[in-house]
């Protein structure tokens, strides 16, 4: 630019130094806002159950919504899709507060139907050093087969431990922050007006010396079940207590939460999950009055039968102990204590696959590491299974022979010798059953017109069967074809003469006699007779009987 006959440079580009200034702060006022309306993410991990089981778990953790006059919102009414039909399912759920009003979390739910090693290295992708300060796990177990709870249970835990042996090292920092924090919830929990907060207490025998570094619930679903159970399996109050007091002692090992639920009674479960998650609805918070009392939010009760909660951190030894004695409570965390610890060879192929440098998963040998063979369970009399199983039987017992591949090879002779035997003795019995059948078998009928070859042959018998007598009618009147035929054979048989009796001595006079018999046979007392009675039947000579009694004399000329 010319000014004053000077060339002066023009610059109308603002300073860089502005520029990288307000970008720097729009930057700033962006990412303020978007932490601002971020809602925290909190995840849940359900091990265990069928699909119509984890569906009705699932629904019993959703919030209900309060009735309201206002026309609720169209988009909020839809429920996720559950995708639990393949090895990992995933849904999730919006947590509100209890006006329903303010969003306090998203809940993504993570499903796991089998504890097969082949899934672990799904669960190890799930626990990072992000999510597992935000992460709870869930197992379900089923009233209707309580006695397979603690096979699957060890078979859970056993799958639980491979996996967090395994995790990477800020993985495993992020875990042992999880076990102090459960340490500081519990001192909490049981601490006094006396007793500091942050004092730590020490922890009872046989009480979280096994941790996960994961809060644990174990939900038993069907409660109702408890009633068939009792009408027909035989269960009583012992055998109910005795589960009771098994399952509260391996789950103290662990500092895990128990919950027996029914359908479409979900009871506590709710505010449990939500408080193993640290989400503060709201309905936990005691009233004024509720204060006054010393009531709190969340109660224990293993009072009744069909509604028990243990929260985690709650229980104890002494506490199990006095629901019913006589169960040894000690000996039983400690065998619990070697069944889930699994193998190491199962851990490094574990840790192989999560670094992606090994197959070792495919081996046959590992095939199955999480379930104890039939055999190495009846040679561990300490095997918790074992004890629990011998107790709490199944009514219907699987059949555990494994089926053989090789056949055995056997001589040739030997074969046909055994093939020879077979066939004489389904020979004997096919000759057995055609007497029988010759025995008791109709005799066959015979029709006119029908030859004694073509009424034994079985077609012509069978017809005979099917067609059956032959009628027909003549003027009203219903004949029977065989029997006209018949009756007309039997006239025109030539008829054979009736033999004339013989006289004998010990015969009558009126004996007849065959014809062609002459007088030569008679003696002189039949003629005798015969002369008499001849006299008597003469007219006029009725009446001189008695002069005919004696005999005339013989004329003499």
């Amino acid at each position: 630019m010319l000014r004053n006959g000077v060339h002066t440079a023009s610059n109308n580009s603002r300073p860089s130094t502005a520029t990288s200034e307000k970008k720097e702060i729009w930057s700033t006022l962006l990412n303020k806002v978007s932490s601002g309306k971020k809602v925290p993410e909190k995840h849940l991990i359900v091990l265990g159950g069928t699909q119509e089981s984890q569906r009705d778990f699932l629904e019993s953790l959703a919030q209900k919504r309060p009735n309201r006059n206002r026309q609720p919102d169209r988009s909020g009414n839809k429920k996720p899709p559950i995708a639990n039909q393949f090895a990992l399912g995933y849904t999730y759920q919006d947590v509100y507060d209890t006006e329903h009003e303010d969003l306090l979390a998203r809940l993504s739910i993570h499903i796991l139907s089998s504890p097969s090693l082949a899934y672990a290295p799904l669960l190890a992708h799930l626990l990072t050093a992000d999510t597992i300060p935000s992460t709870s796990i869930a197992i379900l177990l089923d009233w209707k087969e309580p006695w397979h709870f603690v096979r699957q249970l060890r078979a859970w835990i056993r799958l639980l431990q491979t996996v967090i042996h395994a995790l990477p090292p800020d993985a495993q920092s992020a875990l042992e922050e999880n076990i102090t924090t459960w340490h500081h919830t519990r001192n909490a929990a049981l601490s006094s007006s006396v007793t500091d907060t942050h004092t730590s207490l020490p922890l009872g025998p046989g009480e979280y010396d096994e941790p996960l570094g994961l809060p644990l619930l174990i939900v038993c679903q069907n409660a109702l079940a408890m009633e068939t159970l009792e009408k027909e399996q035989g269960y009583r109050e012992p055998q109910f207590d005795y589960i009771l007091q098994f399952l509260r002692t391996v789950l103290l090992k662990h500092g895990a939460g128990l919950i027996y639920t029914m359908p479409g009674q979900p009871g506590q479960l709710q505010p449990l999950i939500y408080t193993m998650l640290n989400i503060d609805t709201g309905a936990l918070r005691p009233s004024s009055a509720g204060k006054e009392k010393g009531e709190a939010g969340l109660r224990h009760n293993v009072v009744d039968q069909d509604r028990v909660i243990v929260p985690p951190g709650w229980d104890s030894h002494g506490k199990i102990r006095v629901h019913r004695e006589g169960f040894d409570v000690e000996g039983l965390s400690g065998a619990w204590g070697v069944d889930i610890q699994p193998p190491p060879p199962i851990i490094q192929s574990i840790e192989t696959e999560a670094n992606g440098s090994s197959d070792e998963l495919s081996d046959p040998a590992l095939a199955d590491p999480l379930q104890l063979d039939p055999e190495e369970e009846a040679a561990n009399p300490h095997s918790t299974v074992v004890l629990y199983e011998s107790t709490i039987q199944d009514p219907h017992p699987p059949n555990n022979t494994k089926p053989t591949i090789e056949v055995p090879l056997k001589p040739e002779q030997t074969f046909l010798a055994e093939q020879l035997t077979l066939l004489d003795r389904y020979r004997r019995d096919d000759e057995a059953e055609q007497r029988t059948k010759s025995r008791t078998a109709p005799p066959a009928r015979r029709y006119p017109g029908l030859s004694s070859s073509t009424s034994s042959d079985a077609q012509g018998g069978a017809m005979r069967d099917q067609l059956g007598p032959v009628q027909f009618n003549m003027g009203g009147i219903q004949y029977d074809a065989e029997q006209v035929v018949r009756g007309l054979q039997e006239r025109n048989r030539p008829r054979e003469e009736t033999p004339v009796r013989t006289r004998s001595r010990e015969g009558t006079p009126f004996s007849p006699r065959t014809p062609g018999d002459g007088a030569e046979g008679e003696t002189d007392e039949d003629r005798n007779l015969k002369n008499f009675f001849a006299g008597l039947m003469k007219p006029g000579r009725a009446g001189s009987q008695s002069a005919s009694n004696s005999p005339r004399p013989e004329r003499r000329e």
